[in-house]
Order: C-alpha cells, then structure tokens, then sequence
C-alpha cells in the first residue's frame, strides 16, 4: 500500500510539473498575442474583441498558473519540515511519563491529518497511532483513539482506504478502560454518519455501536453509542435509507 501510494505521488508530482509547462507557455503566448492584438487595434480599430478576449484569457491562466505555483510551494514546505517533526513525535511516545506520551500521540495526530490535507504518505503515522492503542496508560489509548478517530473521519471524507483505522477503533471497543471506549465510540459513530451521508458501506460500523449500546458496562459508553445511532438514524432517515432497525433499538433503550 505505501509503495502504491509512493508511486501515485510521484506521478501527481510529474503531471503537476507539466501542467506548471503548459500554463507557462500558454500565458507567455496569450500574452504576446493580446499586446500584438492590441497594437493593430491602435492602428486600424479592428480586432479590438479579440484583444479583450485574448488578455481575459491570458489572466485567468495567469490565476490558475498561480494558484498551481503556491500549492506546490506548500507542499514541499510540508515535506521539508514534518521528517524532523514526526520522528522526535514518535520518539516521544516512549518516554516514561504518560503525560508526554500523551501529547505526542496529539501531536502526531496533527501532523498525519496535515499530511493527508497535502496528499503526502502518511500511512506509516496510521501505523504508530495504531500501535499506541496498545500503550499501559488509557490516557494515552485515549489520546491515540480521538486522534485515529479523526484521521479516519478525514480519510473517509477524502474518499480514501481507511479499514485499517475502521478496525483498529472497533477492536479498541473492547479496552479495559471506559475512557478509551467512549472515545472509540465516539470517533466511529462521526465516521459511520459520514459513510451513511455519501452512500457508502458501513454496515460494520452499525453493527459495532449497536453492540456496544447493548453490551458495554459503563453507562457513559453506552450513552455516548446512544448518541451516535441517533444520529445516523436522523441522517438515514434524511436520505431514504432503511432505519427501522435502529430506530427500534434506540426505542429499547429510552
């Protein structure tokens, strides 16, 4: 998977090089022809629409070459900077104090959704993200569960392969610690209204909550469950999809 994704984004890396070509040249031509266009009007009083045109044209290359041009630079600023900053983050995930740790899976957590905004590899921060929900402290599974909860959300909303993330959450439903759970919880019920709201399969995710609203012992996790079928139930109402199911449920436990 990360191969692949190496490989699609060296080949956006070269289409975007060309399209930056093509945009060049076309303005450097539109821009000679509106100024030639421009003088035989001066001289003749013809071809006075086309060098309105032309020069209309030429500046909305010039736009869109500009646009390309600073979406680039960003990139490559976000390339340069985050190796140093991921690495001394994931380095930090094993220091003593759960606290630290704590904030490192935070931080990582922001780096990998900076990442995926960019469409740069970031799938290895899945990988650690994951690997933390199995620290000894629940405040740092947490930490780790809101963050892949977020991640996820993104990557389901950017239409991108997440069932790694999808499981990892479900299987942290079954965490020693109520905290953990409910932030879990909390994270698959956002990501399955998003799947219900774009017509995607989420079954998986349905069954998850409901299980969790029937069987988990802390209150607080089945409150949290509660509120997230809810949700979905207004949102697959809202779209024609069939909610009978989850409506009875909810009904059982009012």
């Amino acid at each position: 998977m990360s191969g692949q994704v190496d490989t699609t984004s060296r080949g956006s890396s070269s289409v975007s090089i060309i399209m930056l070509f093509i945009l060049g040249a076309s303005f450097f031509v539109l821009g000679v022809l509106t100024i030639w266009l421009y003088r035989l009007y001066i001289v003749t009083g013809e071809y006075g629409l086309f060098a309105y045109f032309s020069g209309m044209l030429a500046t909305a290359v010039f736009l869109w070459l500009s646009a390309l041009l600073a979406s680039r630079l960003s990139k490559k600023k976000a390339v340069s900077t985050s190796p140093k900053v991921r690495a001394a983050l994931i380095a930090t995930l094993h220091d003593p104090d759960p606290r630290v740790r704590s904030a490192a899976a935070e931080g990582l957590t922001k780096v990998d959704l900076e990442e995926l905004t960019e469409h740069l590899e970031q799938k290895d921060l899945d990988a650690v993200l994951i690997s933390t929900l199995h620290d000894p402290d629940p405040r740092v599974r947490s930490a780790a569960a809101k963050g892949l909860a977020k991640v996820d959300l993104e990557e389901s909303t950017e239409y991108l392969e997440h069932k790694d993330l999808d499981a990892a959450l479900i299987a942290t439903l079954h965490d020693p610690d109520p905290r953990v759970r409910s932030a879990a919880v909390e994270g698959l019920a956002k990501v399955d209204v998003e799947e219900s709201t774009e017509h995607l399969e989420h079954k998986d995710l349905d069954a998850a909550l409901i299980a969790t609203l029937k069987q988990d012992p802390d209150p607080h996790v089945r409150s949290t469950a509660a509120e997230g079928l809810a949700k979905l139930d207004l949102e697959q109402s809202s779209y024609y999809h069939e909610h009978n199911k989850l409506e009875d449920i909810l009904f059982a436990h009012d």
